[in-house]
């Protein structure tokens, strides 16, 4: 009896494990090496207009992009593997929401044009937004993963395909422009549905992304000054590599696998 009640939990504490390192090996779609970020949120008080705000932005890239060690430097609002909060819905224009009907939402996922290259995504279709559509007052292009492209598109290309976000009815067309290579931002063990990238304009809050050639803690108390000189007032918060995230997802599978 007690090694019939003991089989099952063998079996789920096995089943668990294989689970837990096939999570680690999970490509999450690009070289996580070397990779650091940290948090910057600009308070209203001083960067209410959108222009103070991007002229911090641009002024601190340079900044970091100029230390020893440093090979890329780009912006985003959110981070791999499930560090992002900006699910949105949309409608698509060749196949709208029926009416009493949830329209499809998947993640949306701001960041600046070398976002992509520093992460190392491929391009498969189209183009990539430039510096200039963070700056228009509305959203007139995007960018699109494989996976979003294959769930929405299958057998033909998004690149040109129109959408509207968030439920407003009376806003402009989207337009897809370029589709890159699978990032997962919603876990490790949540299946991809797919994300959208849109180009960050005057926005307060971004993280700093950054690339260095060896281990990126050698460069963070220049980044930390770099965002001093700037602004003093101003916290890098929430710092971490791509790797710490990716152990932080894993942390909980770990605990229950052990536990069992």
């Amino acid at each position: 009896e007690q090694f019939a009640a003991a089989t099952p939990l063998l079996i789920g504490a096995g089943l668990l494990v294989v689970t837990h390192g096939a999570l680690g090996r999970d490509n999450l779609g690009f070289d996580t090496r070397n990779i650091l970020t940290g948090g910057i949120q600009l308070p209203a008080s001083a960067y209410g207009e959108p222009d103070r705000a991007i002229a911090f932005w641009v002024g601190l890239v340079r900044r970091v992009e100029a230390l020893p060690g440093v090979t890329g430097v780009a912006y985003a609002d959110g981070r791999p593997p499930d560090d992002v909060g900006n699910y949105n819905n949309f409608d698509l224009e060749e196949f709208p929401a029926a009416s009493g009907q949830p329209q499809p939402v998947t993640a949306w996922v701001g960041v600046t044009p070398d976002y992509f290259k520093l992460l190392g995504l491929t391009l498969l279709q189209g183009k990539i937004y430039d510096e200039d559509e963070g700056r228009k007052e509305r959203l007139e292009s995007i960018v699109v993963d494989r996976a979003w492209a294959t769930r929405f598109f299958p057998g033909q290309s998004a690149v040109g395909k129109r959408l509207k976000q968030g439920g407003c009815s009376q806003c402009p067309w989207t337009t897809v422009i370029g589709v890159v290579s699978d990032v997962k931002y919603a876990g490790l063990q949540t299946p991809d549905r797919g994300s959208v990238y849109y180009p960050l304009g005057g926005d307060r809050f971004r993280y700093l992304v950054l690339r260095t050639r060896t281990d990126p803690a050698g460069v963070l108390p220049g980044v930390r000054q770099a965002v001093r000189d700037l602004d003093a007032g101003l916290p890098l918060s929430d710092v971490a590599t791509i790797d710490d995230l990716v152990g932080q997802s894993l942390q909980q599978p770990r605990s229950l696998s052990l536990l069992i």
